[in-house]
């Protein structure tokens, strides 16, 4: 007697893609409001996040940008690195570094069990 092992999959499993998140769009707004208020709440400067690398899969997200401090301020530029998970319908900050050097972030989809394909 001969088996057959059939699986079925969800089309949601195929469908879940690596995008960069349109300028202006609700994503966008939402990730980086999210994001704003975490780095604005742990005293760092106020900043405007101005990502260089932004990528979104499923329910993650991960961006590098260059925040620049509120024109009324002195203008100062550094790295900020971002990690972010929805849940239900909020984005939360699982992770984020300012300043920091090129690699420190080289290992978060482990550490997080995220999507490797977010990350440069």
């Amino acid at each position: 007697m001969s088996g057959f092992i059939f699986l079925t999959f969800s089309p949601a499993v195929f469908s879940q893609k690596v995008y960069t998140p349109p300028k202006n769009s609700k994503t966008e707004k939402e990730i980086i409001s999210a994001l704003k208020a975490k780095i604005d709440a742990d005293g760092v400067k106020k900043a405007v996040i101005n990502p260089a690398f932004f990528k979104v899969k499923s329910n993650w997200a991960y961006l590098r940008g260059l925040p620049k401090v509120n024109a009324t301020e002195e203008e100062y530029y550094y790295n900020v690195k971002a990690l972010l998970k929805k849940s239900g319908d909020k984005w939360e900050v699982i992770k984020y570094l300012v300043g920091s050097d090129d690699f420190a972030d080289m290992n978060w989809w482990k550490e997080f069990n995220a999507p490797k394909a977010i990350f440069p």
